[in-house]
């Protein structure tokens, strides 16, 4: 395949550019935090028309994709038994999958009934297995093999997520998120409130150096992951609110693409010190600076990571104080 692509430097300066406009301050330059391509452990394809691959940008139709310079290797590897069984489901079939530590996850959103995708998937085992897949869920729930895998970063404590489910892009791009994430929460951060903590991700980091940690999400199923990765935590779902008091020295959120919800910032803007705040999307993390700005704090710092290289995704930690 050949490979058309702007320079990194390039794509750098841009995405330096647009999250500068966005917040009105100047930044580092941005963290290259993975190779150009075969960096990505997670996709989904789409079934419809004998193509399995992605939706084109803006349209319902799908490009079928019969390789990716995108993939990591073992999703690279998986990919030609995924799309074989991908080809015998019903338009409109879901294939979501997940490299991690053990091999590929794949889940299975049929169009038609569960029950012929569990019996399709059987049929499909052994060369899925050839394949690296270690297990299959279908519409989430178990049907072959393992039920998740170990998407942590080299070296990190075990953070087992199925297919389908949030995870960064790879696990070595996370392995920079969660530097700079730490870097910005610092040694001694005190009392934590970590809001839209998913899985647990900074939930595993937080709770050695913290005096405690409460984190929170509103998806249960991510919640339940984030106690088995970092039990010490205290976990709820937001809703049930997290208490006011004890006060938290610091607040961490990680908010999704469309930014913090009321209730998120306003729990946010009870942080004694300081606010660390997690955002891929520089012009709704902007919005967000606006009403934390407004509260009393000062934005201090934000650093820039190219996670997602050939896309114009950018992830942003930006450290807001209390003067």
């Amino acid at each position: 395949m050949r490979r058309l692509s702007v320079s990194q430097a390039a794509q750098h300066a841009a995405k330096k550019s647009i999250v500068e406009r966005a917040l009105g301050i100047e930044i580092p330059p941005v963290i290259a935090a993975v190779a150009p391509f075969g960096y990505r452990d997670r996709a989904r394809l789409t079934v419809a028309g004998g193509a399995v691959g992605f939706k084109a940008w803006r349209s319902h139709d799908v490009v079928d994709v019969g390789e990716c310079p995108l993939f990591s290797p073992a999703l690279a590897r998986a990919l030609p038994a995924v799309r074989a069984l991908g080809a015998r489901l019903p338009d409109g079939s879901a294939l979501a999958l997940q490299a991690g530590g053990e091999g590929v996850h794949l889940d299975v959103t049929p169009a038609g009934a569960a029950a012929a995708a569990r019996a399709l998937g059987e049929q499909c085992w052994d060369a899925l297995r050839a394949g690296g897949v270690v297990g299959v869920t279908v519409d989430g729930k178990p049907a072959l093999g393992a039920a998740a895998v170990d998407v942590s970063e080299p070296g990190g404590a075990p953070l087992q997520v199925p297919a389908g489910a949030f995870a960064q892009s790879g696990r070595t791009a996370n392995a920079a998120l969660v530097a700079a994430v730490m870097d910005a929460v610092g040694k001694t951060p005190g009392a934590v409130i970590e809001l839209c903590a998913g899985s647990g991700n900074f939930t595993r980091h937080l709770v050695p150096v913290a005096s405690s940690v409460r984190a929170s999400d509103t998806d249960a199923g991510a919640v339940a992951r984030g106690r088995r990765a970092a039990p010490a935590a205290t976990w709820s779902r937001r809703p049930p609110e997290i208490p006011p008091e004890p006060a938290a020295d610091l607040v961490l959120l990680d908010p999704p693409r469309e930014g913090a919800d009321d209730e998120t910032l306003a729990a946010a803007q009870k942080a004694l010190r300081r606010v660390v705040y997690v955002s891929c999307d520089p012009q709704t993390l902007a919005r967000d600076a606006r009403r934390l700005t407004g509260s009393g704090f000062l934005l201090m710092k934000a650093v820039a990571l190219d996670l997602m290289p050939q896309t114009y995704h950018i992830e942003v930690v930006a450290i807001f104080d209390r003067p």
